[in-house]
């Protein structure tokens, strides 16, 4: 009777599936397609919301169909969704890790190779300083790639055929497969070294059961692992004229651009982090697409120019001592620094540090402000929004007008707008202590320019604006600021009355002049007309910020 060990008969009830012990072959594992590994419920909750956006859904939908059907030569792209699913977490987890290829679908190889290319690019890090958390920048920022992924994915080139394990080839008697000495190899294998004891090799039942090593198991895990890593060695080598890596590279340098843009412009218009994080994520996205317009990009660049020099003028004015300090905040004027940054100073590992931190003005100091600030009254502006004025004449008055709403929130100062155009034509905005809702802020710099011009209408409305805070709050020094390039015909009368008004109250207005306008009605000109009940008229000729300087000095 054969005797058999322990090992050959579970193997051979291994075999026999459902017989003898029950047991059967592992089972192949289940492959993924989530080519992003670290995804939580959360995050992918966050996907499908932005993947159901309008720009996301229609990038998607191209790269799966392909333009061949429009005459073009870009083919269909199946693993288009999880393509940019994992660009998407990439951008939007702070950490994402790529998933094992070999545990991933076998069509979603070049996918995984777009996505190792981005994430071994060191730009990838600056990307996610906008992107990380913030599902409306990482989709502009996917969207941005669109023309880079499309160009790609046209050059991506069929996969091989799917991997078929190959029997290895048997030592040929005689071969020299190893050196002398080592069982199974060389002139000393085989039953020449012998040495009678089972497991030898020396032809034993208790070695080897009948048949037992000359059969090839194709689904054996190392005959997969060497067919898997010859199909992908294979398909790499097709992948290396893609160039994946400049691709990559150019990828996110289009993403940081778009996504840097839209950072600039919501903060040039006024919508700073908190307010911008606290959105929806609708909501978010849905203010990006109106930002994003040539006509909002354009008026935010003028903004961004305009409210940088307002506030670097309104830094350095001068206000009425005694002054206090009532905050800290971030400078380099060293007679207000706090003494315990002066610490730094004391250690030669520190030191640099406190010049670092002074020449970045980023040392922390008293924030002082002196009694002139306080009982200020409201800002009333009026911004002419006649046909004239359509263009840069009007966007840089709207970006006047917002430098100066911004003077009025840092003051809790009342801030009243109104454009005008014929009497029975304005429309108007009011910003309790200059402060709102970013809809209303965006609604407010939408504004347009059309229509005729009269002045009497909402100069007598500015005033009453002004005098009936005064009045019932004991509010003074309120300021307008009257922003046209037109004229208008005014009465004596009516000049008379509104300056005695406007004296009672102790409110100041300056005009700008945009120069363009004729003289009208035999007067002396519109600066001359101005004059007449303008504390102080600014003729503008370059419409520039260094322009109205003194009103911000003086607001």
């Amino acid at each position: 009777m054969t005797s058999t060990s322990f090992i050959d008969r579970l193997k051979q009830r291994m075999e026999q599936g459902s017989q003898g012990l029950g047991l059967s072959r592992p089972v192949t594992q289940e492959k993924s397609r989530q080519i992003i590994r670290n995804v939580d419920r959360w995050t992918n909750r966050v996907w499908k919301e932005a993947r159901q956006s309008r720009e996301v859904d229609k990038l998607v939908s191209d790269l799966v169909i392909g333009d061949e059907h429009r005459g073009g030569t870009r083919g269909e792209f199946e693993p288009a969704p999880e393509l940019i699913e994992g660009l998407f977490h990439s951008l939007y987890k702070a950490n994402p890790v790529l998933e094992d290829r070999r545990r991933l679908e076998r069509d979603l190889y070049p996918a995984h190779k777009i996505l190792e290319g981005v994430q071994a690019d060191r730009q990838l890090k600056e990307l996610q300083e906008l992107t990380v958390g913030d599902p409306v920048m990482a989709t502009v920022a996917i969207t941005a790639m669109a023309e880079e992924l499309r160009e790609i994915i046209g050059r991506v080139p069929p996969p091989p055929p799917p991997p078929q394990p190959k029997p290895q080839k048997k030592p040929e008697e005689g071969d020299d497969q190893g050196a002398p000495g080592q069982p199974g190899q060389g002139e000393d294998s085989g039953a020449d070294s012998s040495d009678g004891e089972p497991g030898q090799g020396d032809g034993s039942e208790e070695d080897l059961t009948e048949g037992e090593g000359d059969e090839f198991d194709p689904d054996s895990e190392d005959a997969m692992n060497q067919a898997e890593a010859e199909w992908e060695a294979e398909y790499d080598k097709a992948l290396e004229d893609l160039d994946l890596d400049r691709v990559a590279n150019r990828m996110l340098e289009a993403a940081e651009k778009e996504a840097g843009e839209l950072d600039n412009l919501r903060k040039g218009i006024g919508l700073e982090d908190g307010e911008w994080q606290s959105m929806d994520p609708e909501e978010r996205l849905a203010f990006a697409e109106r930002l994003r317009t040539p006509e909002m990009k354009a008026l935010a660049e003028v903004v961004g120019q305009m409210k940088r020099f307002a506030l670097g003028v309104k830094a350095t004015r001068v206000n009425d001592v005694p002054h206090e300090a009532y905050d800290v905040e971030a400078g380099n004027v060293l007679t207000r620094v706090l003494k315990a940054q002066f610490a730094l100073l004391g250690h030669p590992a520190t030191k640099y540090e406190f010049y670092r931190r002074y020449s970045q003005k980023e040392l922390l100091q008293f924030k002082m402000r002196g009694t002139e600030e306080v009982g200020k009254g409201p800002i009333v502006i009026c911004i002419d929004k006649s046909s004239s004025m359509k263009g840069k004449p009007f966007m840089w008055a709207m970006g006047v007008a917002e430098a100066l709403r911004r003077f009025a929130a840092d003051e809790d100062r009342d801030y009243h707008a109104m454009f005008f155009g014929k009497n029975n034509d304005r429309t108007r905005f009011d910003f309790p202590e200059g402060k709102g809702p970013f809809e209303k802020v965006l609604t407010f710099l939408g504004a347009q320019a059309n229509g005729g011009t009269q002045f009497d209408g909402v100069l007598t409305e500015a005033l009453e604006r002004a005098s009936k805070q005064f009045d019932t709050a004991g509010k003074g020094k309120a300021d307008i600021v009257f922003v046209t390039d037109g004229m208008a015909n005014l009465t004596k009368e009516w000049i008379a009355q509104f300056r005695a008004e406007k004296e009672r109250i102790g409110l100041r207005l300056y005009s700008v002049y945009i120069g363009g306008a004729r003289d009208m009605g035999g007067q002396a000109g519109p600066v001359g007309l101005l004059n007449q009940f303008s504390d102080a008229v600014i003729s503008v000729a370059d419409l520039k910020p260094e322009a109205v300087k003194h009103i911000f000095e003086k607001v």
